[in-house]
């Protein structure tokens, strides 16, 4: 189900577009002093714009200019005696048509200029925009703000960075009025989409709900024209505009995505979110495409997602949350990943928004607003009209809404836009200034400049306690700000702290980069975090700060950006958990609170990320910590991962690299479509070591199929998550890490995508009809083949021999087969199956003397179908099937005669299940207990004492039937199942375990597809052509391709025959086969 998305704010925001003029001119006149005149031509702009220095520089004089004298201008331009300029700073707008000025020199003389005409430009509402200038404005509300704690943009604009229109900002949200009269100058409805019309989208982002007004407010604080004498100014207003209408689709998926696909954006703006008071999942495929935009974006430079926290703070969830919710912007599940740059909102007095929601995801803080009526909001645009919008008739907040203010004719602005929707515009207007200023940066150099320049508001917030009351002794709620190793400062209540424009763009302006090449602690195909901590079974203290500790050692050596763990937690009482992350610098960071109200039931796969760790190192030990905050419920970690972003740790006085490795091995042919052989090699001798990575490609040097990656000291290694062709030759490569992060020369080998192996076709003479679900057994000289179907039941017998590859045609048993089981005595094949699904028996058949007879029925189970049959060196145990049940019996040969099984502890009554014979015991494992109810429960039944125990369902794969399982001498193997599972686990009967089997590069499963041969498990195609083989001592799996003429299908007959696979019939309805030496 997809979770619609929230738009964050609290209440309507206004943004309104700036413009300039340009021009200049000069004049001229007499003065005395000297016979010859000072030479001086002053030019003379006749524009200027609020807020931005002006200047008329007459520092070229030929003889220095002591004072000027200016008429008709205004009052806030006067001559700077040591710059040799007459300057100031425009405040309002204003036309002046006959200013003059008269300059006297050095020398006594006097010069007359002008007259001069000079056009003033402004954005009237832009003196109560205290988010961008705060000198103490109450903007319209009952109290003020507090001077300075604003986003300091002036310096910006006035060193004339105030964007253009080569910068694109997105602004993803509801309806987006572009042709508002404050942002259609700077608006393209060219490329604006509206996700209510048909693909591609192309449209004006409008609708007809006039109550939302949330986008366009959004997008004016972004980037509203300024210098146009209209409305207020956007924090970058020259930026060119692009809308998206979102929330109002469907929000399907793919939609999703396009939104994000877009390579020329500079920054995205998305003011919602998904979920409030529970873990709101997201897709993994839109995540990827974000994460593409990100890496690859502005030819590979990346772009910018930024999104608001959310409002979710003290109870502010609504719905089903409850009222004691207090906020965690990591729920957001796609909020948890470092593609998206996360703001927090302040309040006009430099405060944390009463509403805006903690975590420690937050990046940045930026101003929110307090609703304009007790406390200032943002003034942004509205919908124009006073019917329509926020700021229409009946509003009444304060004098500014409502038609009640001749500044706001028409209702076109509000004052009182309020969340973290239009904390997260007021960033993107600032990541679209840094771009301005330097087009060169990449996304992680915005982050950088963004995380080194904010900041720190409130700097004596320390630590502090449950809002409810809901504490823990021993154990800290909330930290303040916590300073770490690298020196950054982190909140999180404020991420790095409120954004400075004017550092900002003054760091960007002459950056140069010191991060590094990004490496991401990942698999490279799957993006699984390469460290990880599985299997785990660790109590949680109930109501105890001790809580459950757990680490992971990380063989990176990175300058950490961002730091995600993903968690696992069996606990049935998940509001109560508190999560910390420690690093190995001893930085500590909260990534949940104890007692938060959260209503999620389950803590299944969570990601939760982490900007503390900023700049330290993360080479070493992670100490995760979760805490159990209330009495009652109980729970354990179960598994957890840890997946660092940044760029390697430059040497420390250490350049040498490491020794490489030696004496790689691997075998020369092995064949998958996408995954290498299992290669081994000698360590390095290199005493530093830190991990080795490896990579696949076409050549020694070629890393295009799989790039470098690892994570660990092991000498061993698989790469998977390819695309390879088979007969191909390939490169494995290997190069030891040492801890600076030095790189060895690189040793490599290669292999032929190829099982190696050689297809036989078996004869067609006296060869058994075309059919499926025939019986088979192997002799040790010959196969036996019996029964099947097609289209009707068959009745015949054939035996294949395979070294001359000959069929002998063997007496017809005595009735036909269905839902067989078959076991070889040594001397006879023993049948157990059904006469139409009916009356079951025991047919046996003797291949010397080619006869066949039915055993004794006195005694023996009414399990008809379905049911498990082994035999034990004297004794042949029926047990389970028919309509589900759990009795059998055990078939003495040389007797003749039966006996049942004990029904004491034995297993759920089933169909469909596997049985192996391990040489004292016979293990039963899944099942169907119902018509469609699967089971991973399993027994053991010993016929010496006649008694069962159980099977552990510790790791045991899920449940299934029809599957294949073969016993390997110290192993029960499971793997496929009817429903086509493609995987397994191996069973350890001694100590009661399961391992689980990896499925790199594994086959597709199938109904009853799995031999032994002695070494390996050989499973056939079913359906998909490639056949595979698994090797237990290393835990791979490799293809085996198909013969040329014969395709394996369900319901084949699959065996091995001493040395070989041998392959027969199936739903392919032919008589061929094949067999196939490895």
């Amino acid at each position: 189900m997809h979770t619609l998305k929230i738009k964050y704010c609290l209440l309507p925001l206004f943004i309104i577009a700036l413009c300039s003029c340009g021009g200049g001119g000069s004049g001229g006149g007499s003065g005395g002093g000297g016979s010859t005149s000072p030479s001086l031509t002053p030019v003379v702009s006749n524009s200027a714009k609020q807020d931005i220095s002006y200047a008329i520089d007459l520092s070229s004089a030929s003889v220095p200019v002591t004072s000027v004298s200016i008429s008709n201008g205004p009052t806030w331009l006067t001559f700077n005696s040591t710059t040799k300029k007459i300057e100031g700073t425009p405040t309002t707008a204003a036309t002046f048509n006959s200013m003059t000025f008269d300059a006297t020199f050095s020398d006594g003389s006097t010069k007359s200029y002008g007259p001069y005409s000079l056009v003033i430009t402004d954005d009237p509402l832009k003196q109560y925009q205290w988010n961008l200038k705060n000198s103490g404005q109450s903007g319209f509300s009952s109290s003020t703000g507090t001077s300075g704690m604003d986003i300091n943009v002036e310096p910006a604009h006035s060193s004339g960075v105030v964007g253009s229109s080569s910068i694109w900002l997105v602004v993803s949200d509801g309806r987006i009025d572009l042709n508002h009269e404050d942002l259609t100058d700077n608006s393209d409805l060219t490329l604006s989409r509206n996700y209510t019309l048909a693909s591609p989208y192309i449209g004006n982002p409008t609708s007809s709900d006039d109550d939302d007004y949330h986008g366009t407010a959004v997008a004016s604080i972004m980037a509203s024209v300024g210098w146009n004498n209209k409305g207020i100014r956007g924090v970058c207003p020259s930026c060119k505009l692009i809308g998206y209408n979102f929330i109002d689709s469907d929000q399907t998926v793919s939609k999703q995505i396009s939104q994000a696909s877009s390579s020329a954006v500079y920054a995205y703006n998305y003011s919602y979110g998904s979920g409030t008071c529970q873990f709101a999942p997201v897709d993994s495929s839109y995540i990827s495409q974000v994460r593409s935009t990100t890496l690859n974006g502005r030819s590979s430079k990346g772009s910018l997602f930024v999104t608001s926290a959310g409002n979710d703070y003290s109870g502010n969830g609504g719905g089903s949350c409850n009222f004691t919710y207090l906020g965690n912007s990591n729920l957001d599940q796609s909020k948890s990943y470092p593609y998206f740059i996360v703001a927090a909102a302040v309040d006009a007095q430099g405060f944390a928004a009463t509403y805006s929601t903690p975590g420690a995801n937050l990046w940045v803080s930026a101003p929110g607003g307090e609703g304009g009526q007790t406390k200032p909001g943002l003034f942004a645009t509205d919908i124009e009209g006073c019917t329509k919008g926020h700021s229409k008739t009946g509003a009444s907040e304060n004098q500014f809404e409502s038609n009640s203010n001749s500044m706001n004719a028409n209702c076109k602005y509000t004052s009182t836009a309020t969340g973290t929707s239009f904390a997260s515009p007021t960033v993107a207007g600032l990541v679209g200034l840094l771009f301005s200023a330097n087009s060169s940066l990449t996304w992680r150099d915005v982050k950088h400049i963004l995380a080194s320049t904010s900041k720190q508001v409130q700097p004596s917030s320390g630590t502090t306690a449950h809002p409810l009351g809901y504490n823990l002794s021993g154990h800290t709620y909330q930290q303040g700000w916590v300073t770490n190793t690298a020196g950054y400062k982190f909140h999180n209540w404020y991420g790095f702290g409120l954004i400075d424009a004017g550092a900002a763009v003054a760091m960007s302006k002459n950056y140069s980069s010191t991060l590094g090449t990004l490496t991401i602690t990942e698999d490279p195909k799957s993006y699984a975090p390469l460290y990880s901590q599985t299997g785990l079974s660790i109590p949680i203290p109930d109501n105890s700060a001790t809580g459950a500790s757990n680490q992971i050692y990380v063989r990176h050596n990175l300058k950490v950006e961002a730091l995600q763990i993903t968690l696992n937690i069996d606990h049935t009482a998940s509001s109560d958990l508190g999560v910390e992350l420690t690093s190995p610098s001893g930085t500590k960071s909260i990534l949940m609170n104890i007692n938060s109200g959260i209503t999620t039931t389950s803590i299944a796969n969570v990601t939760l990320l982490s900007n503390a760790f900023y700049g330290e190192t993360s080479l070493g030990n992670w100490t995760l910590k979760v805490v159990d905050g209330a009495a009652a419920d109980t729970g354990t970690i179960k598994s957890w991962s840890i997946k660092a972003w940044g760029g390697k740790v430059s040497n420390t006085g250490d350049a040498i690299p490491p020794n490489p490795i030696t004496s790689m091995t691997g075998p020369n042919y092995f064949m998958s479509l996408s995954a290498s052989p299992k290669f081994s090699w000698t360590a390095s001798s290199s005493g530093d070591l830190l991990r080795y990575e490896y990579c696949v490609g076409t050549s020694t040097t070629d890393c295009s199929l799989y790039s470098w990656t690892g994570a660990s000291i092991a000498t061993t290694a698989q790469a998977a998550g390819m695309f390879l062709t088979v007969g191909n030759t390939y490169f494995f490569n290997v190069r030891a890490i040492d801890s600076s992060e030095n790189i060895s020369t690189a040793v490599s080998r290669s292999w032929i995508n190829d099982d190696g192996g050689t297809w036989t076709l078996t004869s067609t003479t006296n060869a058994p009809s075309p059919k499926l679900w025939s019986s088979a057994v192997w002799s040790g000289t010959e196969a036996i083949i019996v029964g099947g179907f097609n289209s009707s039941f068959i009745y015949e017998t054939h035996r294949y021999n395979k070294s001359t590859n000959t069929w002998t045609v063997g007496a017809a048993p005595p009735t036909y087969f269905s839902d067989y089981a078959s076991v070889w005595t040594g001397t006879e094949m023993l049948n157990w199956s059904s006469d139409n699904f009916s009356v079951s028996a025991l047919k046996v058949y003797n291949p010397t003397s080619n006869t066949w007879s039915v055993a004794t029925n006195t005694g023996s189970p009414n399990n008809y179908n379905d049911a498990s049959m082994v035999w034990t060196g004297s004794l042949a145990i029926v047990w389970g099937g028919g309509f589900y049940s759990n009795t059998g019996s055990r078939y003495n040969r040389s007797g003749n005669s039966w006996s049942t099984t004990s029904t004491t502890s034995v297993p759920t009554a089933r169909n469909g299940q596997s049985s192996v014979w391990t040489g004292t015991q016979m293990i039963v494992w899944g099942g169907l207990i119902g018509s469609s109810n699967e089971t991973n429960t399993g027994g053991k039944y010993n016929p010496s004492t006649n008694t069962w125990s159980s099977v552990s369902t510790v790791n045991a794969p899920t449940s299934r039937y029809d599957h294949g399982a073969v016993w390997t001498g110290t192993e029960m193997i499971i793997w496929g199942g009817y429903s086509g599972e493609m995987d397994g686990g191996r069973y350890n009967p001694s100590t009661d375990t399961w391992t689980p089997i990896s499925t790199v590069g594994a086959p597709s499963g199938c109904e009853k597809n799995a031999v032994w041969s002695g070494s390996k498990l050989f499973v056939a195609g079913c359906n998909s052509g490639y056949g595979a083989m698994y090797d237990v001592s290393s835990d791979t799996w490799q293809l085996i391709k198909p013969p040329s003429t014969v395709r394996p299908s369900f319901g084949q007959v699959l065996m091995w025959v001493g040395d070989r696979l041998l392959l027969w019939g199936g739903d392919t309805y032919t008589s061929a086969g094949a067999t196939y030496v490895p």
